[in-house]
């Protein structure tokens, strides 16, 4: 008995062997159930595989099953979906076979009223990068943690907003997107050529002639790196006559060579005036006179000593008279100038801090010319 139980027993799995071995010679397809799959991130699912006969028979292969996922990981046959939301892909591979399955991973969120872009405009540089910021609210105005698409006419984003500028000059648009409702917001992006840059400025003319008394206007050029002509407005300078703000040069009575200096920001460039002709004879230092009208050298008190003196002064060319204080040995102190003309009556007065050390006080008359044309001593102490 036990002999024909064991045969039994033997037949039965060697036909179960055999018709097992006819059901994968005869395999016709593959499929992943189920075969579309919504779910949320960082959930799981339970997968099955069944393989299907050409004779219609189903079975579920359970070893040596490839399995390869877009995102997200398997585990003994059940899927766990990624943090991220999107559409991805699972596949299988048994015996030459293959199949898929569809999972959309689909973030829960409330309806989405409308999506603020900052800045909403800006101006960049070609090829420089720039973090475009977003918000989504919704109904209630209240902001909304979930992930944003962003995308570009011009230009291409990286890694949650972050912007890089196309080489091409122009206007672009900046569009974020929620992926699920579809409100979307937009910036613009302006690429502007930048503007030339100044390399040199130069003077016009280089170098002039002129007479005593005349004058020359003087015009400063600014060019680019493509040496094309630029607007500016330079400031001027002269070591001789006078230039106003203008670039017009005013030539005095003394001959001799000038330099002229014009200026923009940081660039200098120069020029050169000549002065030819004869000089004008100045007047003789006789030729004007100081009458001191009132003299106290000792005015004030200890706290504010001061030196008054009174004078009229006489001269056709009378342009100034100084005060001097003069020391034993011939140094003089310049206490004090003003400006004068012909019978002009001058008030000195003066706070100082000693007089001691000091003998006269002179009193010098100038012409326009800087020449002393009159001069008067009196001394401190009788």
């Amino acid at each position: 008995m036990k002999t024909l139980r064991s045969g039994v027993l033997l037949s039965i799995m060697c036909l179960m062997l055999f018709s097992s071995q006819k059901a994968l010679a005869n395999i016709a397809r593959l499929e992943i159930l189920p075969g579309n799959i919504k779910m949320k991130p960082n959930t799981s699912i339970q997968l099955a595989v069944v393989a299907y006969t050409h004779d219609g028979i189903m079975f579920s292969p359970e070893r040596n099953i490839r399995w390869r996922v877009q995102r997200g990981r398997i585990r003994e046959g059940s899927y766990f979906a990624p943090a991220t939301p999107g559409r991805y892909n699972i596949s299988i591979e048994w015996r030459g076979l293959r199949a898929n399955a569809k999972v959309h991973v689909k973030q829960v969120v409330p309806p989405i009223k409308y999506i603020q872009i900052s800045p909403g405009n800006i101006e960049l540089k070609p090829r420089q990068q720039y973090q475009f910021k977003a918000i989504a609210y919704d109904n209630y105005r209240r902001p909304v943690s979930i992930p944003l698409e962003w995308s570009a006419n011009g230009g291409k984003f990286g890694h949650r907003g972050l912007y890089y500028s196309p080489d091409r000059y122009g206007k672009y648009v900046v569009t974020v997107r929620e992926p699920y409702s579809g409100v979307r917001a937009q910036a613009h992006v302006l690429i502007r050529r930048p503007a030339p840059q100044i390399t040199r400025i130069q003077i016009f003319p280089a170098d002039s002639v002129v007479k005593p008394g005349q004058s020359v206007k003087f015009v400063a050029k600014a060019y680019d790196s493509y040496n094309r002509e630029m607007p500016i407005q330079a400031n001027w300078r002269a070591n001789g006559g006078r230039i106003d703000r203008h670039g017009v040069f005013y030539a005095g009575h003394q001959p001799g060579r000038y330099q002229i200096w014009a200026s923009y920001r940081n660039y200098k460039a120069s020029g050169w005036v000549l002065v030819k002709g004869y000089k004008k004879p100045h007047p003789t230092p006789g030729a004007g006179r100081i009458d001191i009208l009132n003299f106290k050298p000792r005015e004030g008190n200890a706290f504010e000593p001061k030196i008054k003196i009174t004078i009229k002064v006489f001269g056709r060319s009378a342009q100034k008279v100084t005060l001097f204080l003069v020391l034993p040995n011939g140094r003089a102190k310049e206490v004090q100038t003003k400006y004068c003309g012909h019978r002009s009556e001058v008030k000195f007065r003066q706070r100082y801090n000693s007089l001691a050390g000091y003998r006269w006080a002179d009193v010098w008359l100038y012409d326009n010319y800087g020449k002393v044309i009159a001069k008067e001593r009196r001394a401190l102490r009788r």
